[in-house]
């Protein structure tokens, strides 16, 4: 017999900071509850239990420097302490891309309540286009700018999960003729490149432009590689700074 109307229930193993989403459709039925369960969890058990695997933070701490290459890890971790060697001054714009993912309520503990996140969307009429979605969040592997609101010392991420399978930048979006790619290891930027310091640059063939990991920046995708015009971005609809054509340091 085939039951057509009736509550089900859906298991799914979760991963610290993480995010997840339920959605449903074409059902008169609401949402009957969910429930964060430890692992080892059985009916039988008193409702105070916790498995002591899954403590926060249990993972330990771990170090990643923007100067050399991710190299992954051999198996997940998950409630581990991450720490990037990366300084970033509050109010300002600059791209990031990271080997792990981090949910809304630690990238506003990270980067201040009314910080900034948004993805490329589109290059016309010599603007960068970017939107900020209503979830405030960094999926592993994609490549974003980033605005915060406070003064950071050093990135600190509580409770995320290391995955194995993640070793490389994913996520690339490519329209207009570039292509907004993200960093797991330092690289020279390409000639004819635009970056996120601040304000919009570009690279030229003249000065070589070095940029750490976890970052991202825009690869000219044309096959002339002609040189980089002068042009502006647009977060929202709202018009940013114009671009410089010289070389900073990327901080």
């Amino acid at each position: 017999t085939t039951i057509t109307k009736a509550y089900v229930r859906y298991t799914l193993r979760v991963k610290a900071g993480k995010s997840y989403f339920v959605f449903q459709d074409g059902s008169k039925f609401g949402f009957a509850g969910f429930a964060f369960v430890p692992d080892g969890w059985t009916n039988t058990r008193d409702a105070d239990y916790a498995d002591p695997n899954y403590k926060p933070n249990n993972g330990g701490n771990i170090s990643i420097n923007q100067g050399e290459a991710y190299l992954g890890t051999s198996k997940d971790q998950e409630n581990v302490q991450v720490t990037i060697n990366r300084t970033w001054r509050a109010n300002t714009w600059n791209s990031i891309c990271l080997p792990f993912s981090v949910s809304e309520a630690k990238f506003n503990e990270t980067f201040g309540e009314d910080a900034n996140i948004v993805t490329f969307t589109d290059l016309s009429n010599e603007t960068f286009s970017f939107v900020q979605h209503a979830y405030r969040m960094i999926e592993a592997g994609r490549p974003y700018l980033v605005r915060p609101t406070k003064k950071i010392d050093q990135l600190i991420f509580n409770n995320v999960t290391i995955e194995a399978d993640i070793t490389a930048p994913m996520g690339s979006v490519t329209t207009g003729g570039l292509t907004f790619k993200g960093l797991f290891k330092p690289e020279t930027l390409p000639a004819y490149s635009y970056y996120v310091n601040e304000k919009l640059y570009h690279t030229s063939e003249s000065v070589a432009t070095p940029m750490p990991a976890f970052r991202a920046y825009f690869y000219n995708d044309s096959i002339d590689q002609v040189p980089a015009k002068a042009m502006s971005f647009s977060v929202n609809g709202s018009m940013g700074e114009q671009v410089m054509t010289g070389i900073e340091e990327i901080f």
